[in-house]
């Protein structure tokens, strides 16, 4: 448990958000916008009624033209999230370990 300076620390974490959205979704991406804006009003809205943190992730894919990483929920989810965390792993060759980094990369307070 962890304790705030306001009291105990409530999160709910939805992991892999895309891999529950994108099977729903079916290719229709009309659709899909519609259903993740309604999630996140959702989110936002659980998170306002009882003073919770929401924790969502995203998956990475990559782009079929330029073979470049993107985020799997697209531009639009971009916009949602109030603060945004960027997590990568980054290969050593020095070390059989993975170095993990995390970058702020939306917040309210930047």
């Amino acid at each position: 448990q962890v304790v705030s300076a306001v009291g105990p620390l409530k999160v709910v974490l939805l992991d892999s958000v895309s891999a529950v959205v994108y099977p729903l979704l079916g290719g229709r991406q009309s659709e899909g916008l519609a259903l993740m804006m309604q999630l996140s009003r959702e989110l936002k809205t659980l998170a306002r009624e009882f003073s919770l943190a929401v924790v969502v992730t995203n998956q990475v894919t990559r782009d079929n033209s330029t073979g470049t990483l993107k985020p799997a929920l697209g531009r639009s989810w971009s916009f949602v999230p109030s603060t945004r965390v960027l997590l990568e792993s980054k290969a050593s060759w020095e070390k059989a370990s993975t170095q993990r980094a995390a970058s702020l990369a939306k917040s309210p307070r930047q």
